[in-house]
This record gives C-alpha cells, sequence and structure tokens, in this order.
C-alpha cells in the first residue's frame, strides 16, 4: 500500500476514495447550468453526464480533491473553462473521461494547497499532450503565493518544451521526449537531492537539484498565458518523495485503470 502521509492533493475523474461523493461540478454550454458529477461505481458517471450536457458542451468549474484535504480546483470564468465534453462528445484517454485544456481560451483549473515549505515533492499525472506548436506550455505549476512565473526557484512547473519534449523546472531545467497524443503516465519526483522524471514506470531523466520551496496554489492546464489543450484525467501529489515500492504500485494501478502499458 502507499501510506498518505504527506498527501496533498487527489484529483480524479475514478473514485480513489471511498467516502468520494463528487468528481467535479460541470457547466453546460447552454443555458450555464452547473452540477455536480459524481461516480458509478469507480468510474465516472458518463450517464449523468450525458444527461447533463446532451449535445451541448460541458465545461470544468470545479475540480474536487479526493485527498481529504479539500483542496478543491476551480476557475470561475466561463470562457477559461476546460473542457469535458465537446458538441455531445466526451473527451477520453484511451475511453477514460478527460479534461482537456485550450489556449485559445487559456483554460486552466487552481486553487490554494495550503502553505508548504518543502525540499521534496511528488507528482503523478496521467495525461496526454498534442503535438507541439510554440513556447513553453504548462501542464501543471505548483506556485510560491501565486507565482507563476516560469523559471524561478520558487516554482515547480511541468511544461511542453520544443517538439515531443516535457521540461521539470524547479531551479534547473530537466527535459525529455513525451510522444504526442500517446496516453502516459508521468511522474516528476524531487528527493532533496535530486529531480527525476519517470514515463510509464521508467526513470528516463536526472538532474541534481537542492532548493527549498514555499508553494500555496496549483494549477493545471497553463499558467500567465502558457496554456496548454492537454488531457488529463488525474492526478496526485505529495510533499514527499515517494519510495520506489510507492511509485511502482501507484503508477501500474493508474496504468492499469486508464489502459496504459507500466513498466
Amino acid at each position: 500500500t502507499i501510506s498518505n502521509t504527506n498527501l496533498v492533493g487527489a484529483w480524479s475523474l475514478r473514485k480513489l476514495k471511498n467516502s468520494a461523493v463528487y468528481a467535479n461540478k460541470v457547466r453546460r454550454s447552454n443555458d450555464n447550468s452547473a452540477i455536480d458529477i459524481g461516480f458509478s461505481g469507480v468510474n465516472y458517471d458518463t450517464s449523468s453526464l450525458s444527461t447533463h450536457v446532451g449535445a451541448n458542451s460541458g465545461f470544468i468549474t470545479a475540480w474536487y480533491d479526493q485527498s481529504g484535504n479539500g483542496f478543491t480546483l476551480s476557475q470561475g470564468t466561463s470562457g477559461n473553462q476546460p473542457i469535458i465534453r465537446s458538441s455531445g462528445t466526451n473527451n477520453v484517454i484511451n475511453s477514460k473521461v478527460a479534461i482537456k485544456g485550450n489556449t485559445t481560451n487559456q483554460a486552466s483549473l487552481g486553487g490554494s494547497i495550503g502553505s508548504i515549505s518543502t525540499t521534496v515533492l511528488t507528482i503523478t499525472i496521467v495525461l496526454s499532450v498534442p503535438a507541439f506548436v510554440t513556447g513553453n506550455r504548462r501542464v501543471v505549476s505548483v506556485n510560491q503565493s501565486g507565482n507563476t512565473d516560469y523559471g524561478l526557484s520558487s516554482t515547480f512547473n511541468i511544461n511542453q518544451h520544443a517538439t515531443n519534449r516535457i521540461m521539470v523546472n524547479q531551479n534547473t531545467d530537466l527535459t525529455t521526449t513525451l510522444n504526442a497524443n500517446t496516453p502516459s503516465v508521468l511522474t516528476a519526483i524531487w528527493n532533496g537531492s535530486t529531480l527525476k522524471i519517470r514515463i510509464n514506470g521508467t526513470e528516463v531523466a536526472s538532474a541534481s537539484n537542492t532548493s527549498t520551496i514555499i508553494v500555496n496554489d496549483i494549477d493545471f492546464f497553463g499558467a500567465t498565458y502558457s496554456y496548454l489543450e492537454c488531457l488529463i484525467s488525474e492526478s496526485v501529489l505529495f510533499s514527499r518523495a515517494l519510495n520506489t515500492t510507492e511509485l511502482q504500485l501507484l503508477e501500474r494501478n493508474m496504468g492499469t485503470y486508464y489502459g496504459i502499458t507500466v513498466a
């Protein structure tokens, strides 16, 4: 099992915790009515999503934290909300529902995760990134006091950077290949001395990195005009470095559910 020690947040479109009632809140495009969507067993309740949104489009106004810490991610501006259903068709990662960012509308979901001073961090994301277009596009940013500037030691960012490249940035730049439009389990782990990237259960890049950050906020899909039209179905964040056994359990569990081959 994976200890929930220093578990910061868990956002998913499947039920991760028995006590979880809702996954997110969805606004439909035709009349802006928004309702909470929950689960059917462990799966996202696609029937309720279909009934609510129909042939319209559905946008995410809130993504609920299943860790028990109550760190809901939200977007109050209608034009900036990421999308879960486009004109009657669900966004998916290997048939499982996913949330999609939007570069045109600068869509993002973010919120407070308290004030955490740390030299260690683990974040794992089930995602699929589009083909590279331009610039540094943000998958996720863990920020100090809402600071979303690229390259500062006070931010921990995962960006799409150049063709088929993913960059993890926290006081140093670490890059690896992540194929476009390919469902993947991506982990960035920082153990206080080394920053590492794992893709589908395999460590693919590492670099020396020692620093301390104080984080207050997390934003998925973009920040400060670095918006990315990627798909995300699940992410778990710890303010500690998971050990190898825990990483394997987490990544393989995600891979099994989302149909992704994980080592």
